[in-house]
């Protein structure tokens, strides 16, 4: 089983850690067989980890009927936990007769495939099994448009190499496609949901009878066998792993997935989504709305087969002690509480190392800074602050004396206001250097360093500046 697509919280700007793991989570490689004439054993497929088998649909004569799948098939298929694909193919090149051939090889093909059970639903893969040309995709296009009138372009799709598929892609004019290693110099397109790897293999016993293929999607047109418990991934709130996102300690972050019910029983509350790695791990992240340490969140009602629920809940940033930044790899499962885990034998998963939040916990905010040491305040520098106030704001007169501010120093003058002298000469206009000590009547207490700044508790500024602006306005008034 590979993975293909993480998903990941990554909570970027704290340095070290390791680096980002990018490869992918959501989607499981499904290792499967397409085949014609041959009749493995089902059981035998099952038992030798194939998950499904690309069957044909084609006209029935004495030279095809061998090949084409019938209901008793399809259900022993199923019944053995082997899932179907339909294919049609006749002619190797019918594609090339165009939109009319493309239309009754559709209605056939839709006839067959209903009668062997598949859902109505279901995507048909249609072959253009030849190296096609730049020049033969115009009648190839027209021979899509032809099936795609019949059962719909969401149902559409087609085998081929490389270069047919990206073009048919490229067009609109497919859906699904199923690329072989064949005519693809090496390449595949990302698109294609199914591919075909190798030809001629042996499995459950029959030599040479089978394809071998992989699939590259959640939904690769499948249909048939449904594990009981069994969740996809749709979506997530938090980005992808080629995005950052920040968790700070003590922040919470609220977060949502959508998975899909791809299994054959109901979710209800006791349909949870859990830690794993090791499962009921207890979360660094908890947070307020978690069930558990252990347990995100729960199906609220009842979930049917096909449909999607959204799990809500928050990922907190912890703290105290707990508060240890570095990067957490988050693994979260499904389970049916009391029952299984998604994961279990038997079960559809996801892995228990598939749902991933790769969290990178940095230091949270620093607290608010404390008011009596803040820069910049009057506490730090009153002299340099009263220093710079408008003589215009402060009384206007610009000589010595007792004059609002005046008083203490910043414009000039003799220092000797507002009650008391002062130590120093008070020299500076703009708080240049004053000469003395600064310690003689109510400036008791306070100093004037070498540079002329006033340093004063900040209660003894304020009042002061209270002061002065109450005797501004008794002058005004009178």
């Amino acid at each position: 089983m590979r993975r293909l697509l993480v998903i990941a919280v990554l909570a970027a700007g704290c340095t070290g850690g390791p680096p980002i793991d990018e490869t992918s989570a959501d989607v499981t490689v499904r290792k499967g067989l397409d085949y014609s004439y041959a009749r493995p054993s089902p059981s035998g497929l099952h038992s030798q980890g194939y998950t499904f088998a690309a069957r044909y649909f084609s006209y029935d004569n004495s030279s095809t009927h061998g090949k084409i799948l019938f209901s008793a098939e399809a259900k022993s298929l199923i019944a053995n936990g082997i899932d179907i694909v339909s294919n049609w193919e006749y002619a190797a090149d019918d594609a090339l007769n165009g939109y009319n051939a493309g239309v009754n090889d559709a209605k056939l093909a839709n006839q067959q495939a209903a009668a062997a059970g598949a859902p109505a639903d279901r995507p048909i893969y249609f072959s253009v099994d030849f190296d096609a040309t730049p020049a033969q995709q115009t009648p190839i296009n027209s021979y899509m448009d032809g099936v795609a009138s019949v059962i719909g372009r969401g149902r559409t799709g087609a085998y081929g190499g490389y270069y047919v598929i990206k073009r048919l892609f490229d067009a609109g004019k497919i859906t699904y496609g199923w690329q072989t290693y064949a005519w693809s110099g090496g390449q595949w397109d990302a698109r294609a949901q199914l591919r075909q790897v190798q030809n001629g293999i042996t499995a459950a016993g029959d030599g040479d009878c089978c394809d071998l293929d992989n699939s590259y999607a959640d939904d690769f047109g499948q249909w048939g066998h449904a594990p009981p418990w069994k969740a996809t991934f749709v979506s997530q709130s938090w980005p992808l792993a080629t995005t950052a996102l920040t968790l700070k300690c003590g922040q919470a972050i609220k977060a949502n997935i959508v998975l899909k019910n791809a299994g054959s029983k109901a979710w209800d509350t006791n349909t949870k989504l859990g830690t794993t790695q090791p499962r009921d791990r207890a979360s660094r992240f908890v947070a307020a709305d978690w069930l558990s340490a252990s347990r995100l969140a729960h199906v609220t009602g009842s979930v049917a087969p096909n449909a999607n629920f959204q799990f809500n809940f928050t990922f907190q940033g912890p703290t105290g002690a707990a508060c240890v930044p570095g990067m957490y790899h988050e693994y979260f499962g499904v389970v049916e509480e009391g029952v299984t885990w998604f994961s279990d034998a038997g079960q559809g998963g996801p892995p228990d190392n598939q749902l991933e939040a790769l969290i990178n916990l940095v230091p949270g905010d620093p607290p608010p800074p404390d008011m009596a040491h803040a820069p910049g305040d009057m506490a730090h520098a009153p002299g340099a602050d009263l220093a710079g106030t408008d003589a215009a704001d402060m009384g206007g007169d610009n000589g010595g004396g007792t004059d609002d501010m005046e008083a203490y120093g910043p414009d000039g003058g003799d220092d000797t206001g507002g009650g008391g002298s002062g130590g120093g000469d008070g020299t500076g206009g703009n708080g240049d250097t004053g000469n003395g000590d600064g310690s003689g009547g109510k400036h008791a207490g306070c100093s004037v360093g070498g540079d002329g700044t006033t340093e004063l508790p900040i209660v003894l500024a304020l009042a002061l500046f209270v002061a002065a602006i109450g005797a501004r306005r008794r002058r005004r008034a009178h």
